[in-house]
């Protein structure tokens, strides 16, 4: 009778037993297994990072060398096309597949590196709104509706006309017109957060704000700050191919999608493949990063997921 009555103990015991949550990145691999269109792009991006690193190995010719009797060759597949040249050669005679490969480059560094000058400068000033507020919550916010009545890309069109040229001028440009986002977002949050019982008690027990704001909120509002970072990337991108294009983006010597799109405008009619594949290759880049940022957004804020979940059903 004993050993029943253990028996049952020990099972009534065990159906209360906590089963311990997999990991996250499982979690995340699993639901990304799920999500078809966000497996897709990021096996883009991860292609097109690889041929952004090795260039030089998988580049067939080298992008600035021109041979003029050799301009204007169609793809490969087309007629009068050359094997040698797979996506045809540009007005100079530049093979239009190795310009691609190596304008990948451009394209990422800028995505990257002005998307993290956005997020330090955003981030940074929404803290700072949302903690004291008052003052210095009104002065940064009518500063941010200021640029927010300026369309962004006419202002960066407007500092680049200054400043010139240069790869370093676009990422610095890019990164002061896009801060905006950032620091509305993060401020709403620090308001909610500021009054919460933690960052209160932390205040009590005399931490600095510094202190507070670093090792208390900002952990709090790191997932939105990766959300907003994730489809911002997208948008750096169009964002130099546009300056890229109308001339004011980086040096001409250097090949990028929005020049090479400028570069072949003239020659539509005749030679489609200088501004349709470069066109493309900004296309294909911008969906996936859109595709693994909506992913992302999901995993990150359920919130938004349920709410898209409601609406397509």
């Amino acid at each position: 009778m004993a050993d029943i009555r253990s028996c049952t103990v020990e099972t009534r015991l065990a159906s209360f037993e906590v089963r311990q949550e997999p990991p996250a990145y499982r979690r995340y691999l699993r639901s990304l297994r799920t999500n078809l269109p966000a497996l897709v792009g990021l096996f883009v991006l991860i292609g097109i990072g690889i041929a952004s690193v090795a260039a030089p190995l998988l580049a067939p010719h080298d992008p600035a060398v021109q041979d003029i009797a050799r301009r204007l060759v169609p793809p490969a597949w087309s007629t009068g096309g050359d094997p040698r040249y797979l996506l045809g050669t540009d007005a100079l005679g530049r093979d239009v597949l190795s310009r691609i490969i190596y304008g990948s480059r451009i394209s990422l560094a800028v995505g990257i590196l002005a998307v993290t000058v956005q997020g330090c400068i955003g981030v940074a000033l929404g803290l700072l709104a949302g903690y004291y507020g008052k003052r210095v919550d009104s002065i940064i916010m009518r500063i941010a509706d200021l640029q927010y009545a300026l369309p962004s890309l006419i202002l960066a069109i407007a500092i680049m006309a200054v400043l010139g040229p240069s790869l370093r001028n676009v990422i610095l440009v890019i990164g002061i017109t896009g801060w905006v986002y950032y620091a509305r977002i993060v401020r709403g949050e620090v308001l909610a957060l500021r009054e919460q019982e933690f960052v209160v008690a932390s205040r009590a027990i005399g931490c600095h704000s510094l202190r507070i704001l670093l090792r208390h909120i900002l952990p709090n509002v790191t997932s939105s700050i990766v959300v907003v970072a994730s489809l911002q990337v997208a948008r750096a991108i169009i964002t130099e191919a546009s300056l890229s294009f109308l001339g004011l983006g980086v040096p001409p010597s250097i090949p990028t999608w929005g020049g090479m799109v400028s570069e072949g405008r003239q020659y539509v009619a005749t030679a489609w493949w200088i501004s349709g594949i470069s066109g493309a290759a900004i296309f294909i880049t911008v969906m996936a990063i859109n595709l693994v940022g909506d992913w992302i957004r999901d995993e990150l804020d359920p919130a938004s997921k349920r709410a898209r979940q409601v609406s397509t059903s």
